[in-house]
């Protein structure tokens, strides 16, 4: 086995390191540039942005509710039932299966 001088050794490591760290940084940066980049007018990320925001502007999202949130398969929010909170089925070895008109859980 041929022998190494200890400097070396740790010189060729913090070589390494410092390759390993620096190509990462500038991975990182390249791909936040990226999105960054197709996030602007006209390009994919941004258009798909657009297309999620209620607002229709990822640049002036308001307050960032998505499109269609109030409604599920065109009915509003309101037409739910609501679930009464805090509720569980009195023991292990019942579970819930379904939940009543009126909101409450049902056991079995």
């Amino acid at each position: 086995m041929q022998k190494m001088n200890l400097k070396k050794i740790i010189r060729e490591e913090v070589v390494r390191a410092v390759v390993f760290a620096s190509s990462l940084f500038v991975f990182m940066f390249a791909g936040f540039a990226g999105i960054a980049y197709a996030a602007t007018d006209g390009w994919v990320f941004g258009n798909i942005l657009n297309s999620i925001l209620a607002s229709g502007n990822w640049q002036s999202p308001g307050d960032g509710t998505v499109r269609n949130c109030e409604r599920l398969n065109n009915t509003p929010a309101s037409g739910y039932v609501q679930v009464n909170g805090g509720f569980s089925c009195g023991g292990p070895t019942q579970c819930i299966y379904g939940i009543s008109a009126t909101g409450v859980p049902q056991c079995r």
